[in-house]
């Protein structure tokens, strides 16, 4: 690694969101480190490391427990020294954004902050301070009608004030160019947050260039993707290549009910991978809960532990959901932790019981719930396989060593979780 780096301290709301900003400088040359905040992470974890990703969970907490984990992440990150201090958000700005936002700048004793919500390379555009996914406002999209966290508006200025008292302004894209400098300063000394338009990728690189000497910025991954050449960081990617040592296949285990990630299921059905489904009317009670995961595990173990690859995933039965919930008296988001802990039980059996180190995973709170299976501290981001989508390796609790992608439900191509199963068992062809 030819260039010195910076020290960059990263709070994100959830695991995939923490990969998906850590593969932004993984892919410039950056050491990157993500951990959970529960993990406790101390001095000694920035050894070796230019970038710590620690991951809240706080997407779907109370606003007033986001508000909390964020301020014990910052003022970790605050202590270390770092010279960026990052809070990520989800890409179309669901969960605790306000809340997130305003603990940060509480910690840092900050009065104005650059805000950054567009990914182009994901269909994640914003104009006129309004935030669009392949050109519609996102409040009119699948978004709209999430269980757990559905959006209601797509001015930006308009989520970030559900939780925020906090005055915004929108730097237009109309205002790149002549007197940039002053119009920005302008908007500082009257807003709290500055929402910076970007429709492609070359007005998010313009908006680095005019946000690369903050010390604090907020919103999804992407500008991190361009400030490292603004500072004259940039390196070549970090590449990883997992180990064949042990002979075993890798396992999918699809939480998400997104559409993007129906389709990529379908493709690795469609292609000849062994899939099971794992029934979500059966998860409400612990029982049924621990025999379904069972159930799973034993029609799938034998493809595992002959090196081929298994797939589970779920998908909505709602008469069958609505009966036993009733029953059970769940909430969406109580309902969804059954789920996610079905999964976490799985990741462990595969683990433990058949000796499996390559997995994927598909949807932010089913990755967090297997990374808990699979007793995860840390990980390391490498390659990117698709935008906001990194291969990684974690040393395990019983000196494993995993191959693993996480992804967020609403990323990649049909084709994605065949090219995260290839990335994992080493036949990417880009590594």
């Amino acid at each position: 690694m030819s260039t010195a780096k910076r020290r960059i301290g990263v709070a994100a709301d959830d695991i995939t969101g923490a990969n998906d900003v850590g593969v932004m400088f993984s892919k410039n040359g950056y050491r990157v480190k993500v951990m959970s905040l529960s993990a406790k992470p101390a001095s000694a974890d920035f050894d070796e490391t230019d970038v710590l990703v620690i991951n809240t969970s706080c997407r779907l907490c109370s606003a007033q427990e986001a508000r909390r984990l964020t301020l014990e992440a910052v003022s970790f990150l605050k202590q270390m020294r770092c010279r960026l201090l990052y809070i990520k958000t989800c890409s179309v700005f669901r969960g605790n954004i306000g809340a997130m936002f305003d603990a940060a700048q509480d910690a840092l004793c900050q009065s104005a902050t650059a805000v950054i919500a567009a990914y182009p390379a994901n269909g994640r555009t914003t104009e006129r301070g309004v935030h669009l996914l392949n050109g519609v406002p996102v409040a009119n999209t699948h978004f709209a009608n999430d269980p757990v966290t559905p959006l209601k508006y797509s001015n930006l200025a308009e989520l970030i004030g559900v939780q925020s008292p906090r005055r915004c302004e929108c730097f237009t894209y109309d205002m790149y160019g002549e007197n940039e400098k002053k119009q920005l300063e302008a908007l500082k000394q009257n807003a709290a947050y500055v929402i910076f338009d970007a429709r492609d990728q070359q007005e998010l690189r313009h908006a680095a260039r005019l946000i690369a000497d903050e010390t604090l910025i907020c919103g999804s991954s992407a500008v991190c993707e361009e400030l490292p050449g603004v500072w004259g960081e940039a390196d070549a990617a970090l590449k990883y290549y997992p180990k064949h040592e042990t002979g075993r296949g890798a396992v999918v285990l699809s939480g998400s009910l997104t559409p993007q990630t129906a389709l990529q299921v379908q493709y690795l059905i469609k292609h000849g991978i062994y899939a099971e489904r794992l029934l979500s009317d059966r998860l409400f009670s612990e029982s049924s809960r621990l025999a379904e995961t069972q159930r799973v595990f034993e029609a799938c173990r034998a493809y595992t532990e002959r090196g081929e690859a298994a797939l589970v995933y779920t998908s909505p039965d709602r008469d069958g959901e609505s009966a036993e919930r009733r029953a059970a008296g769940l909430s969406d988001i109580d309902a969804g932790r059954c789920v996610s802990l079905a999964f976490r039980t799985l990741a462990e059996k595969f683990s433990r019981e058949a000796g499996a180190e390559r997995f994927v995973v598909a949807g932010g709170e089913t990755s967090d719930a297997v990374s808990l299976g699979l007793g995860l501290r840390e990980m390391r981001i490498y390659q990117e396989i698709e935008p906001g989508v990194p291969l990684m390796s974690a040393p395990g609790p019983r000196g494993e060593e995993y191959a693993l992608v996480f992804k967020s439900g609403s990323f990649g191509s049909p084709e994605f979780l065949q090219h995260a199963l290839d990335a994992v068992c080493g036949r990417d062809e880009n590594s």
